[in-house]
């Protein structure tokens, strides 16, 4: 088929290959080594003893999805049938082998060697798993041991990626493919990432491990006798990466973390392997010491270093008591510190249960005993909030807490109590077969709102919430035969009890059935329906229900509430259904619903180098243009080549497609159904700008800021874009690497001087040599107040240029690489009055001893404490918010104590708010505000506040 080859300029690649993370947790202990096995099931390798081969551990299971019958209702009315679907829809996986060889540098086969196999994000989300690189339990990996001639085999069970769905993790560093990870006593750790892996075998070639660096040392107290139990920790290492089976250094392009650990002995002391040249620091813990990060070292290949004698100290200890809110001691309350120099944005009651979840695991942690009393050791020398947390009570903190006290009280308020009742919304009558799910609202943004406990209460169709939010609860409620229903509850002050009734309406169902386009049907295809908010903004929508068709095509949602929803089916190699509108009324029933897919089109091809060669592992972009709509582009896929460069991509709609490539390939395609277009998208090097950067007398200029500027016309309007900001070195030059053609401007922003800007024009596959001098004018002077005193730290701006120069502690300043001209110097320090001066520089002439003077005692100051109604201090870290007139954030600050403070600000009139004021305006709803109240601040006005929230 022919395509065209029209470039769209701007365009950004939004497919990019993602930063994979190679992650090994907890090696067993060892006195001598990091490398000592630990007492797991393995799969032997052929040739190994230990019997035939096969899945180690959980893999071959059932995948386990998470989710209550309330969250994804089964299919089928028929008994056997849904229990069918239901295996269906829990597959064990795809199976897949994976195999290689391990060898020295010398290409000698390396036996003994551990292998070990990291699922993908696709596995881990379907084995509900953690996506986050560096959380996965070894234990849910499978690994085996290489044989005498240095060869391996894994047998897994995968995940395949779902053609058309984004990846799982895509709002993190996604672990797009497969890993194979490889250790042996004596070399260094290495990794093989199976980039391009979609399905089948896979097999990695000849890993080559590299001979190990060797690091020693002894730890001692503070007293100098030796720390048996000290765990070294090795993450802050980095590790080579092979990202293709080529043996050489092609593709090796990430240096991710490695977790290995290993402990002090009897005597103190330790012997790491494993490691790699490079750089990095070990990080030494043992409970009751301060945690040391040892200083960075530089290691060589295989170079032995001991590190001589490390002290861990004792630290100081702080202890107390936990009492309850009459004063009475708590036994069993889980108590542990943070350093009070953290941000207490994020140390609300919803961020301490968080980390109370975390904590109840650590077994090192101080439990209170029966008169309530605790301490807490290892403590540096910063100041720490004491957090405690028990079952039954709010969590509650003490800031500011030194190393060396003792008498230390942390109170703790009974949690609060929702009193839940679930009725026949027609009759009033209560349901007993409700079944309820509970979560805390207005948790810390990017965590997931907490799972409250719900018990049954002791009258049918009543439930007892614990611990309810203080801004909001979310409630789920399903019963068979009625409708879910998704809702919210308003927040409930510490120790208050509310109750709330829940009216449930009669159930709408709807079935049917997926069929080709034979009209036969499709098993296992994947039904998405869409109950609620369409809108990707609204975070408050739920998730799409998803089901995955039975052997006869067919599907059935219950428990939907009335709904005008959107349906799609998608089943490779047939083109998916997309977004097809469906409505239902309260109580319907609609069970013959027909969703037929159509033959599908697809891509297949081969990525290629600038050089011909084939890109194992490489990657591009296919758009679906949109027939209507604004967004030219209405849906984009990943094409992930294999380690011979070649991809495959199946079931995709017909139509117009644009394919880009970075770096350089962007042309169209048209897809016809039941075709495979074949392509071969050939890469090629960005444009690149090097050049230097010197002085008027053309001496070079290092630690000079460069960046390339390039305009583009988006949304009808002019918009400039950068590329990523590089300093020059120590002979003035710089390099930039510009992932698209065209004219661009260098701009060049010298320390404590102006910037310069020279235009350029660039183009695929060439170099282009841009150098730069900066005029040789300069300003010296003095920032004082208006009694003459110096000013230091005050800054000095020229004109409007992006860069500020700070006084030195003689209140001196001195601007450099001045052109000839005219120049505005504005000079301000928060609480002053600013002050202005315009200077003419003739060529190669200076201004000397300028003096700025700033008004003092100018800017207003504002603090103040924040009540709840009952007046206790709201100490959990909400913000308080000074906004200017009009709109704009003047200052923020969290609630320390119930207490806040604003410093130098500007005579005028401003709203002040307590609250999150970025919540409530993405989310619409105040409901996230406390309190909110006008005020006008004249100059050099201190004005104290004593404020009552509503709630």
């Amino acid at each position: 088929m022919s395509h065209g080859r029209g470039r769209r300029r701007g365009l950004v690649l939004l497919a990019v290959v993602a930063v994979v993370t190679l992650v090994w947790l907890a090696l067993g202990p060892d006195d001598d080594a990091a490398f000592a096995p630990r007492d797991r099931e393995v799969t032997e390798a052929p040739g190994s003893s230990g019997g035939d081969s096969g899945p180690g551990g959980p893999v071959g299971s059932p995948i386990e999805r998470d989710g209550a019958e309330v969250l994804e209702p089964i299919a089928d009315t028929d008994a056997d049938t849904a229990a069918e679907v239901a295996a269906e829809a829990r597959p064990a996986g795809v199976p897949a082998r994976f195999d290689g060889r391990v060898v020295d540098l010398g290409g000698r086969p390396v036996p003994g060697a551990r292998v070990i196999w990291h699922p993908d994000g696709w596995t881990l989300e379907a084995r509900d798993l953690p996506l986050v690189p560096g959380r996965l339990d070894p234990a849910d990996t499978v690994e085996t041991l290489t044989d005498d001639a240095g060869r391996f085999v894994l047998d897994v069970h995968h995940e395949p990626a779902r053609p058309g769905e984004p990846h799982p993790d895509r709002y993190m560093n996604p672990l797009r493919f497969p890993e194979v990870l490889v250790m042996a006593e004596g070399f260094a750790a290495a990794a093989h990432v199976c980039r391009g892996f979609q399905r089948g075998d896979w097999s990695t070639g000849d890993i080559v491990l590299r001979p190990a660096a060797v690091v020693t040392g002894l730890v001692v107290d503070d007293l100098g006798t030796p720390l048996s139990g000290v765990t070294v920790d090795a993450s802050r290492f980095s590790f080579r990466v092979e990202w293709s089976t080529a043996s050489d250094d092609v593709g090796q392009k990430g240096h991710p973390r490695v977790f290995l650990r290993t402990v002090t002995g009897s005597d103190g002391r330790f012997l790491f392997g494993g490691l790699d040249e490079g750089a990095g620091a070990f990080l030494l813990s043992r409970p009751g010491r301060v945690e040391t990060t040892t200083e960075r070292i530089q290691l060589a290949a295989a170079e032995t270093r001991d590190l001589g004698t490390l002290v861990l100290s004792g630290g100081g200890s702080i202890s107390g008591v936990v009492h309850d809110a009459e004063g009475l001691p708590l036994a069993g309350a889980t108590v542990f510190t943070r350093p009070g120099g953290r941000s207490s944005a994020d140390m609300g009651s919803d961020t301490i249960l968080h980390l109370v979840g975390n904590a109840t695991e650590r077994p090192d942690l101080p439990v209170t005993d029966e008169a309530g009393r605790f301490r807490i050791e290892g403590l540096d020398g910063v100041n720490f909030t004491v957090l405690a947390a028990r079952t039954g009570y709010e969590p509650g903190r003490t800031d500011d807490v030194a190393p060396g006290a003792t008498g230390v009280v942390v109170r703790l308020t009974r949690q609060a109590t929702l009193r839940l009742t679930v009725v026949d919304g027609v009759t009033g009558e209560p349901v007993p077969s409700a079944r309820v799910e509970a979560f805390r609202a207005g948790g810390v943004a990017h965590w997931k709102d907490p799972a409250l406990e719900v018990v049954a209460g002791d009258e049918p169709g009543t439930f007892l919430v614990a611990r309810p939010g203080r801004v909001a609860t979310r409630l789920v409620v399903a019963a068979d035969g009625w409708a879910t229903l998704r809702t919210s509850t308003a927040g409930i002050e510490a120790p208050g009890v509310r109750e709330h009734t829940v009216s449930l309406s009669p159930e709408a169902v709807l079935a049917g059935t997926v069929v080709g386009p034979d009209g036969a049907p499709l098993s296992r295809a994947s039904v998405s329906l869409t109950v609620g908010s369409i809108d990707p903004g609204d975070a408050n929508a739920p998730d799409p229900l998803v089901q995955l068709t039975a052997t006869d095509g067919r599907f059935r949602f219950v428990g939907l509430p009335a709904l005008d929803g959107r349906i799609g089916v998608s089943a490779s190699p047939f083109a998916p259904l997309e977004d097809e509108p469906v409505v239902l009324a309260a109580g319907e029933r609609r069970e013959d619903l027909i969703l037929t897919l159509g033959l599908g089109g697809g891509v297949s091809g081969v990525i290629r180098l600038p050089d011909g060669s084939p890109a194992a592992g490489g990657s591009a972009a296919l758009w679906r243009r949109a027939t209507e709509g604004p967004d030219p582009f209405a849906s984009f896929h990943v094409l992930s080549a294999d380690a011979e460069g070649r991809f495959e991509l199946l079931g995709l709609v017909p139509g117009d497609y644009h394919v880009q490539c970075d770096p350089g390939a962007a042309f169209d395609v048209h897809v016809a159904a039941d075709e495979i277009a074949e392509l071969v998208i050939q890469q090629r090097d960005d444009p690149r700008l090097t050049g230097r950067i010197t002085d008027h007398l053309g001496a070079p200029l290092a630690r000079v800021r460069v960046k390339a500027v390039w305009t583009v016309l988006r949304d009808g309007a002019e918009r400039q874009l950068s590329s990523n900001t590089r300093h020059s070195d120590e002979r003035g030059d710089y390099v930039l690497e510009v992932n698209s053609p065209g004219n661009v401007d260098v701009v060049a922003t010298a320390p404590g001087g102006s910037r310069v800007s020279r235009p350029a024009r660039l183009d695929w596959n060439r170099h282009e040599i841009v150098d730069i001098a900066f005029p040789g004018g300069r300003i010296t002077g003095r920032i004082m107040d208006d009694d003459g005193r110096p000013l230091p730290g005050a800054r000095v701006l020229v004109g409007r240029e992006p860069v500020s120069v700070p006084a030195g502690e003689d209140g001196r300043f001195v601007v450099n690489h001045l052109a000839p001209g005219e120049h505005v110097l504005s000079a301000g320090l928060q609480g002053y009055r600013g002050a202005t001066a315009t200077v003419s520089l003739g060529a190669g002439t200076d201004v000397e001893d300028l003096r700025l003077v700033l008004e003092g005692e100018y800017g207003a100051r504002l603090s103040g404490t924040v009540l709840t109604p009952s007046g206790v201090p709201v100490a959990d870290g909400t913000y308080v918010n000074l906004l200017r007139p009009g709109g704009g954030l003047a200052g923020r600050t969290d609630l320390l104590g119930g207490a806040f403070a604003f410093e130098g600000i500007d005579p005028g009139d401003y709203e002040l708010v307590v609250g999150n004021v970025a919540q409530a305006e993405h989310f619409g709803s105040e409901a996230w505000i406390h309190w909110r109240g006008e005020l006008t601040l004249s100059r050099g006005e201190v004005r104290e506040l004593e404020i009552v929230t509503e709630d």
